[in-house]
């Protein structure tokens, strides 16, 4: 991710389009949110991911179900042979990982915490926490 932020900020023959600079925007601020994730480096207060994480998500998760569908009636509608079949399927699966691998870490860097979380009698803490410890 560090990587596609670099390469979108320096890549040649940027137009000054306004959807551009607002997805190198993304680029950079996704890619200083998963290196603080990563390492624990805290560089941004949590509450700017609480603002931008769940915005910066919903983009993501956007343009992801976009490239899905499109992807998705590829594999329905065109007579794709079995290579190709796969490299698509392959695609698809590779997409919702990379926007899983986003958006996770984008709200959890927020530190959201749930009112049933309050009781630790409560069943609900230990689901959370595997699911947690899952994803992690």
């Amino acid at each position: 991710m560090c990587l596609v932020a670099i390469a979108s900020l320096v890549r040649p023959g940027r137009s000054g389009a306004v959807a551009n600079a607002i997805d190198d925007i993304i680029c950079v601020v996704c890619a200083a949110g998963l290196v603080q994730y990563a390492f624990g480096w805290p560089r941004l207060p949590k509450l700017w991911w609480r603002i931008s994480g769940p915005l910066i998500s919903l983009i993501l998760i956007g343009k992801g179900a976009s490239m899905l569908g499109w992807l998705g009636t590829r594999l329905a509608i065109r007579p794709l042979t079995f290579p190709e079949q796969l490299a698509t399927a392959g695609a698809i699966v590779a997409l919702l990982g990379y926007v899983l691998m986003i958006v996770i870490p984008l709200l959890r860097l927020g530190q959201w915490q749930s009112r049933f979380l309050a009781d630790p009698r409560d069943g609900v803490r230990d689901r959370l926490g595997r699911l947690e410890h899952t994803f992690s």
